[in-house]
């Protein structure tokens, strides 16, 4: 049985065998912290549209590699939930740099683990780490 339902995002998937008891969340980690960026403080509206459109692209290319690289599902949600640290801790009023940049090793790490499956999500990860790392570096 197929049944592509969009979800909030505007994401589908495809049911091709029972789902029953299984929780299947495609992008909403991340929508949650993207909805934060508008009290970063000490960020200009141009750095928080930046982090915004960088993070969806994330969120973008993470909800691909779900649907081409299945068998790499947990190490996906590794991804998403090692970026929502990473910008939860960012956000707050006095972020602690170090463990901003320890967050964004774990990140970085954790997209290393699925490279091969989706490289261009390592490739999107380095662009928020850095991004992130260059607004609490002013």
């Amino acid at each position: 049985m197929s049944d592509n339902k969009p979800n909030s995002q505007g994401s589908s998937f495809s049911n091709t065998g029972s789902m029953s008891g299984n929780i299947v969340n495609t992008g909403s980690t991340l929508t949650g912290v993207i909805q934060q960026i508008g009290g970063m403080p000490n960020a200009t509206a141009d750095d928080k549209q930046t982090l915004t459109e960088l993070l969806n692209q994330l969120q973008t290319v993470l909800t691909e590699a779900k649907t081409q690289a299945p068998d790499q599902a947990n190490a996906i949600a590794t991804v998403e939930r090692r970026a929502k640290e990473l910008v939860e801790e960012a956000v707050v009023d006095a972020p602690d740099k170090a463990e901003v940049a320890e967050r964004g090793d774990k990140l970085k790490k954790a997209a290393e683990n699925i490279g091969k499956a989706a490289p261009t999500v390592f490739v999107v990860v380095t662009q928020v780490v850095d991004f992130i790392g260059k607004l609490l570096s002013r």
